[in-house]
């Protein structure tokens, strides 16, 4: 077996609790919106697209984007909390 660094349990640690807010937000009824992210490839001469593919995410993307949408949640209620009459917050009907 390898041993894990530090740096490595951090990241697995990390990636354990993005699936686990993950996971809850969904049981809350968040909506899962995975449309493919597309990527051209450009001429080097005359950055022109020569081709198309899809971007195909990895876990990491994930991982990243659970992190990104805790930090906006959490700052948001952090703003409604502090300045009530003040922030501008955008809600979504129930689904």
């Amino acid at each position: 077996t390898k041993d894990i660094n530090q740096n490595e349990l951090s990241i697995l640690l990390l990636n354990h609790f993005s699936k686990y807010f993950h996971n809850r937000r969904v049981e809350q009824g968040a909506l899962t919106l995975a449309s493919p992210e597309v990527k051209f490839n450009l001429d080097l001469e005359n950055n022109n697209p020569i081709d198309i593919s899809t971007y195909q995410l990895k876990e990491s993307n994930a991982l990243v984007e659970e992190w990104m949408l805790l930090a906006n949640i959490t700052v948001s209620k952090k703003i409604l909390r502090h300045f009530p009459t003040l922030s501008v917050l955008r809600r979504h009907q129930p689904p």
